[in-house]
């Protein structure tokens, strides 16, 4: 009997279980909760980013500042240590990983999947805390921003199975 009970346990804890499908890019991220095993999404959240869809030089359009060097009379400019598209994906990648984390420390989920084009999943995965990172099950590098929320199923099919099949089994109790 105390093998059937484990087994239980293990079929207790992916029932329980819970994932975050994160798909982000510069002008917004969608999140969806999936339970193992299952290839329906629902929206759990909805971030916009506005000035994701705005044109480099309309998001700053203050010129740089100027200042004194300490060193001579002379003035010079300042110059942006980024592009401010860049900045401005940068600072929402922080936002999506705020939000991330904050789930986390709320066991809103037990597992994370997060999907993205190349530099927007670097800028999340860089913004998220070191325990956020651990429960990160998988990553797809590629923009899925444009999907309708009933086409993402058949998309993810293959990344859910590959998930399903590798899943680590976690006892619970």
């Amino acid at each position: 009997m105390p093998v059937r009970r484990r087994n239980l346990g293990r079929m207790f804890a992916l029932l329980i279980s819970m994932e975050w499908i994160v798909i982000a890019s510069q002008t917004g991220a969608r999140i969806f909760r999936r339970r193992p095993y299952a290839h329906e999404l629902e929206l759990v959240d909805l971030l916009e980013n506005p000035k994701g869809r705005l044109r480099k030089h309309d998001i700053n359009s203050d010129k740089p500042g100027r200042g004194f060097s300490p060193t001579s009379v002379s003035r010079h400019g300042y110059m942006a240590s980024m592009p401010p598209d860049q900045a401005a994906a940068l600072g929402f990648a922080r936002e999506i990983a705020k939000k991330l984390d904050q789930g986390r420390t709320h066991n809103s989920y037990d597992h994370l999947v997060l999907i993205a084009d190349p530099p927007m999943l670097g800028m999340v995965r860089g913004a998220l805390e070191q325990q956020t990172l651990h429960r990160v099950l998988d990553v797809l590098p590629k923009n899925l921003a444009w999907a309708k929320p009933h086409e993402l199923p058949v998309k993810l099919r293959s990344l859910f199975e590959r998930i399903d099949r590798e899943r680590p089994l976690r006892h619970v109790g």
